[in-house]
């Protein structure tokens, strides 16, 4: 492996592993949102049960 062939591959790394940094630092935070907005509401059951159906994948 020359030396331009080894950066290329550093950079790829890179950019995949802040790819999944910034994905599960979303999710993580998306869930933290919703379990707020629970917590600080009255909703029916059907109105969770309608909201997880789509945001609790």
């Amino acid at each position: 492996m020359n030396k331009c062939s080894k950066i290329v591959f550093g950079y790829i790394l890179v950019v995949v592993l802040l790819t999944v940094l910034i994905l599960s630092v979303n999710n993580k935070l998306r869930k933290n949102v919703r379990d707020n907005f629970y917590e600080g509401s009255k909703h029916t059951r059907f109105e969770k049960k309608f909201y997880n159906q789509f945001y609790d994948k």
